[in-house]
């Protein structure tokens, strides 16, 4: 039984209707309602851990990274790609039966929490949980700076100013990554206006990156290094069209469906393509939920709940973290349970801890400062919002969204091929 399991077997009974939010997420998770992060059972931490080990880097060992590498093997030519918010419910009902996804899904793996690309590509390039590697949601508040930042594209979240020159690369990212350990020959695919941004120079340290525009071309590019290697290399080639179009239309929408046709093709084009010389492995970091406008819960600039926090909610929509101001605490709970605790569960980040919401064992002095007071999750399709101006953010004016624990979100995939 883990630690979290126990937090929640620990809980005495709380009476129907009325729990607080520990009580209402353990009994979401003991239904099934939500997902727990749970390290013994296969994870995007052990995925990360199983590359790493295949290619030669020296890496804690879990049962699970064990396990996953297993289902992986060993190839000379190892090539991973991410598909960022192909969740395995988008896969099972957006793909027929003898697609190749499908045919090629090997085993269903868990997302961290958040289920979010920030948190979760930083699991993936660091081996650590969230509460190791400080990066809690695509917004992070950083206590010792007053700022919030957008942390992937390294810019001030509010005005889109670059951080460059302001705040070190190393400040915000402290975790050491482990592709740079690997001891075959790494390169990184990625799409060519992300190619040189911050965080990939973070991400891939000294080792080579392939700007690329559009898939096919990328395709060719790692089948062409592939064939022309003469030790062996491991490639890693991200994909961000699913999660774009899932924010935008929603998970199982036409348009997703669609896309998703012509990137199992060329999915397994790249499988053919490597002629027995390689091994293709594919996951995603989350995978994505619809919410309706009634499920939106909107905070304004100027609301007597945000001027208790010490900057606006940070974290995902689906997953806010709340920072009182010093004497606040018990007025920020009692406030948010009032206004929001029909469609959310509000925790202290103690009580998150105890029930290891972001990862086993204790948080960073750096990873504790951001994630605040408090963390709010929902067993449902709802998010929470913040408008700093008269107009709706881009933000609001998403269908899809993820983060949170609901099934959709974590169960991601590990696909074979």
């Amino acid at each position: 039984m883990s630690a979290s399991d126990r937090s929640c077997e620990a809980r005495p009974p709380s009476r129907p209707g009325g729990a607080n939010g520990p009580d209402r997420l353990c009994r979401w998770f003991a239904d099934g309602t939500l997902l727990r992060p749970d390290p013994a059972v296969p994870n995007a931490v052990d995925l990360a851990l199983a590359l790493a080990a295949l290619s030669g880097a020296p890496t804690p060992r879990t049962d699970g990274a064990a396990e996953v590498a297993a289902r992986i093997g060993d190839a000379d030519h190892l090539v991973f790609v991410l598909v960022d918010g192909l969740g395995v419910e988008t896969i099972e009902a957006a793909l027929p039966p003898e697609s190749f996804l499908r045919r090629h899904l090997a085993m269903t793996l868990r997302a961290v929490f958040p289920s979010a690309t920030a948190s979760a590509l930083t699991s993936l390039a660091t081996g650590l949980w969230p509460n190791r590697h400080g990066v809690p949601g695509w917004w992070t508040y950083l206590p010792d700076r007053d700022l919030t930042v957008t942390a992937l594209p390294f810019i001030e979240r509010w005005s889109g100013d670059s951080l460059e020159g302001r705040v070190a690369p190393g400040s915000l990212f402290p975790a050491a990554t482990l592709l740079p350990c690997y001891r075959r020959e790494a390169a990184s695919f990625l799409p060519a206006p992300i190619a040189d941004s911050a965080y990939s120079r973070y991400v891939r340290g000294t080792t080579a990156t392939v700007p690329y525009e559009a898939l096919p071309g990328a395709i060719d590019a790692v089948l062409a290094r592939v064939r022309g290697a003469a030790a062996p290399t491991y490639s890693y080639l991200y994909l961000s069209s699913v999660d774009a179009l899932s924010h935008t239309f929603g998970p199982l929408t036409p348009e997703v469906r669609d896309h998703l046709a012509g990137l199992d093709q060329e999915l397994a084009r790249l499988a053919d393509g490597l002629q027995g010389r390689g091994r293709m492995a594919l996951s995603a970091d989350h995978g994505l939920i619809a919410v309706a406008p009634e499920r939106k819960h909107l905070l304004r600039a100027g609301d007597p709940f945000v001027d208790l926090l010490r900057a606006p909610p940070s974290g995902e929509p689906r997953a806010p973290l709340l920072h009182a101001r010093p004497g606040r605490a018990d007025r920020v709970k009692g406030e948010f349970e009032a206004r929001f605790g029909d469609a959310f569960a509000l925790l202290t980040i103690d009580e998150a801890a105890d029930l290891e919401l972001f990862g086993p064992g204790p948080f960073t002095s750096t990873a504790r400062a951001r994630v605040g007071d408090f963390v709010a999750l929902s067993g449902g399709p709802d998010v929470l919002l913040y408008r700093p101006g008269p107009e709706p953010t881009g933000t609001e004016k998403l269908v899809g969204y993820h983060g949170g624990l609901l099934p959709a979100e974590v169960r991601i995939p590990l696909v074979v091929g």
